[in-house]
């Protein structure tokens, strides 16, 4: 691939697609944002296609480079009826996927086509992203269309446009997979399948976040390239805050997923602690940072450790990172299953760069690609609870709890090895190298001063 470095600037540009965008506070929006940023730090013009719900939903204000271009879809989906049905927000329980209606509901929101009626985005979304999309290329030099997944219609918008624009390449990006028979949560798998594979034919390179995910979507007969979700370089370089924690303190922060998810195992090591005297319950806190206020009160009077719980209300991206940095422990919950693994979340990234000692706890068999990540910077354990014992689990916790009980005032901090690898970054210039294509750039940019962009109706 051509880099051109020097004081130039390209005419060329990037559509992307994206439903999920700031300001909408969510791990895939921030993704799609990382991403952005990359193809704007290399000199690259971007149009950025997104949903007109992005001024209803939980916002986290993030800046914005002032040579992006913001085309607001209008939008008639399901979160536009529920904004137009009801003026409060709906309190969606983190278990209501497990009653036996809402979950029929589910799989038929998730499945083909009944997705293209009532998932995110919407036909009405798709065929005013086809119209804006089409005028853009038609205005503007775009070389590349990179859309994202979730939802399907960012995918459908660009597949009619590739066929518009045969010359155009197109990335298509797998946040998560469609047909994720680990939890079925569509109905006809292999119809859905078909779907995929049919559509999937226009696009040159899929991306994705995961080995796990790459080997899976390689049944689409397209060529699949990872890009993990990374550390935004500036992080790298953070200084910690000022440190006086009391307690010794394992960390949630984020969502829970009751069907992927599961925190009992954790739970059930600090029970052992307690009751054989190993720790000190005034001295522990579990803190939980988010909007399953209900589910972790659940679990911690279930386990009789409510007196240890720190429950907190969902807070900005900033508040969240100071909390990793000052937790002791930082709780990662994942999963797996026979289908595939490889379930790493943004929420690892923010993990790693926070320093901290990382717990990851996987529901189903042993993801070898989230265990050797977080082992090769020394930064932490990871679990199947599948075949855990309770009692290795409880005897590394002790020993993280013996460490900060010889400085109370500090954090433990194991951690080896550069994190500059997982940069965003470093990892793009991997991406972009590898890709069979050339993407022209100019010189890369630095972004500091975002400030601002040009939104359009």
């Amino acid at each position: 691939m051509v880099m051109l470095r020097g004081f130039q600037s390209s005419r060329q540009g990037i559509l992307q697609i994206a439903y999920k965008f700031p300001p909408v506070k969510s791990i895939g929006a921030l993704r799609n944002y990382q991403y952005a940023r990359q193809w704007t730090r290399r000199g690259l013009d971007l149009v950025i296609l997104t949903t007109s719900n992005r001024s209803t939903q939980p916002s986290e204000e993030l800046p914005l480079h002032p040579h992006w271009t913001i085309r607001v879809i209008p939008t008639l989906d399901y979160r536009w009826l529920i904004r137009f049905w009801r003026r409060k927000p709906i309190r969606i329980t983190p278990d209501v996927g497990r009653q036996p209606l809402i979950y029929f509901l589910l799989r038929l929101k998730e499945s083909f086509p009944t997705n293209l009626f009532f998932d995110e985005g919407g036909l009405y979304y798709i065929w005013k992203g086809i119209r804006e999309g089409g005028r853009q290329i038609r205005s503007k030099e775009i070389i590349v269309i990179h859309s994202s997944f979730r939802p399907i219609a960012d995918h459908i918008i660009a597949w009619w446009l590739k066929g518009r624009f045969p010359h155009i390449r197109w990335i298509a990006d797998y946040r998560d997979v469609h047909v994720d028979e680990n939890r079925s949560n569509t109905f006809f798998p292999a119809w859905q399948h078909r779907i995929e594979r049919y559509l999937l034919r226009r696009a040159d390179v899929l991306s994705t976040v995961s080995v796990g995910l790459a080997d899976f979507l390689g049944m689409y007969d397209r060529p699949v390239f990872i890009l993990r979700n990374g550390i935004p370089m500036e992080r790298l370089f953070d200084k910690d805050p000022e440190l006086r924690v009391d307690k010794f303190t394992i960390n949630y922060t984020g969502t829970i997923y009751p069907d992927k998810q599961d925190a009992a195992t954790l739970l059930s090591a600090l029970q052992l602690l307690i009751k054989s005297k190993r720790v000190h319950p005034a001295s522990i806190a579990i803190r939980c940072v988010g909007k399953d206020y209900n589910y972790w009160q659940n679990k911690l009077i279930e386990s009789d450790l409510l007196h240890c719980g720190q429950l907190l209300l969902p807070v900005g991206l900033e508040s969240s990172l100071a909390y990793q940095r000052q937790a002791h422990i930082n709780l990662l919950l994942s999963w797996s299953g026979p289908a595939f693994s490889g379930v790493l979340t943004g929420k690892l990234y923010e993990y790693l760069s926070a320093r901290r000692p990382i717990l990851a706890l996987i529901n189903g068999p042993e993801d070898i690609e989230l265990t050797s990540m977080i082992s090769n910077y020394n930064q932490g354990r990871a679990w199947s609870t599948e075949n855990l014992e309770i009692e290795e689990l409880a005897s590394w916790i002790e020993e993280m709890y013996q460490a900060w009980s010889k400085d109370i005032h500090h954090p433990v901090f194991h951690f080896s090895g550069s994190l500059l690898d997982v940069s965003w970054d470093v990892q793009m210039d991997h991406f972009l190298e590898e890709l069979p294509f050339d993407i022209p750039v100019g010189y890369l940019q630095e972004d500091a001063n975002l400030v601002g962009c040009h939104e359009a109706d």
